[in-house]
């Protein structure tokens, strides 16, 4: 099949260098090399679903909460030790509920 359409991409020379490096190394031509990985590559960019947004966004609430309720213990003398492991532990299992979401 011909190929017809045409994609350019900007980079650094120092990018470049490594790009070329990785195609030399592959016996590939640059513009192989990019199709193949970009075919084949993995993205690092991940569609986050709904519930985990939701969960995102919980977590970020009890840590703001945890963050401020110790502050204000540990300032008027109230808040231990007991408290702080408490709330982490709430923040793990919030972790543990996003890693099992994102699975």
């Amino acid at each position: 099949m011909k190929k017809s359409c045409r994609i350019n991409v900007r980079c650094t020379e120092e990018q470049m260098k490594k790009i070329m490096n990785k195609a030399e190394k592959a016996s590939l031509s640059i513009s192989e090399y990019a199709l193949r990985s970009m075919l084949n590559g993995r993205s690092r960019v991940r569609k986050v679903k709904e519930e985990s947004a939701r969960q995102i966004v919980q977590l970020q609430q009890s840590l703001n909460l945890i963050e401020s309720e110790t502050k204000k213990g540990m300032i008027q003398g109230i808040m231990g030790m007991e408290d702080i492991y408490e709330g982490i532990i709430e923040i793990q299992e919030e972790v543990d509920g996003l890693w099992n979401l994102l699975r």
